[in-house]
């Protein structure tokens, strides 16, 4: 609209960002009573007052005349601070702990060579081996394959493409980690692969694990849990690094945190 002779105040616009603070964990239900009650809230005060507090991360009112430019995004993201949890100094000093206490943990877990025995040493070089396809057919492990996606009063269910296979091993003939370290091996994998024109792809039924006694694969299996565990933690203190890095950075440019001396 053309300016009036009589000033008038400026329009707001009130942007929320629900989606990212009340999505659920691992595609879980969606808490619909507290996504109601933080829109609602929000745009019960601003209906009424025209304005109201921000709150970083969720939502925020704002002059209409701020988001005409060249381009207008009414992308609620991009107009809002990042949640006031992830630059506080409190909640950096919580990350920072873990991170920490992450770093120990994965000192502690960092696998060290081990010696092998004279069993080992006389046994290693003549395994026999079984493929996984005998196992299946042997009744030592099943092979599930998706083949149909699963739809039901939940949104719809992740499956495994088609290219994707679970193995469920009986734990009265064959250790799940023993099964799962020897699978992962690069020799073992680069053995059972297809080469095509665009991709590798790995012939689940091909792969091979050694023929081993369950106690022999318990020993096996507690090395490659332990492995297993090591690699989580590695995994978890990058997050937290990354974490307190971006923390860190927008605390500094929204003027959370001071650069210090």
């Amino acid at each position: 609209r053309k300016p009036g002779p009589t000033p008038t105040p400026d329009p707001r616009l009130l942007v929320i960002d629900a989606a990212t603070t009340h999505r659920p964990p691992d595609r879980g239900r969606l808490d619909w009573t507290t996504l109601n009650r933080t829109i609602l809230d929000a745009w019960t005060t601003f209906d009424r007052d025209g304005d109201l507090p921000e709150q970083p991360g969720i939502h925020r009112s704002l002059p209409v005349i701020d988001l005409l430019d060249d381009e207008v995004d009414l992308a609620p993201g991009r107009h809002l601070p990042p949640p006031a949890e992830t630059t506080g100094t409190a909640a950096l000093a919580t990350v920072h702990q873990n991170l920490r206490n992450t770093l120990r943990r994965t000192h502690d877990l960092a696998p060290g060579p081990t010696a092998p025995t004279q069993a080992d040493t006389d046994t290693a070089p003549h395994w026999s081996t079984i493929t996984i396809g005998e196992l299946a057919r042997t009744g030592a492990l099943e092979i599930h394959t998706a083949t149909t996606r699963v739809i039901t009063d939940q949104p719809e269910t992740e499956q495994p493409d088609r290219h994707t296979c679970l193995l469920r091993p009986d734990p009265e003939a064959l250790d799940p980690w023993f099964l799962a370290g020897f699978l992962r091996s690069t020799a073992n994998t680069r053995q059972a692969s297809s080469y095509a024109s665009t991709a590798t792809r790995i012939d689940v039924r091909r792969l091979k694990v050694p023929r081993l006694p369950l106690t022999a694969q318990r020993r096996y299996g507690r090395r490659f849990q332990d492995l297993a565990a090591f690699e989580t933690a590695l995994q978890h203190a990058a997050d937290l690094g990354r974490q307190l890095i971006q923390g860190t950075v927008d605390g500094l440019t929204d003027g959370t945190l001071t650069p210090g001396d």
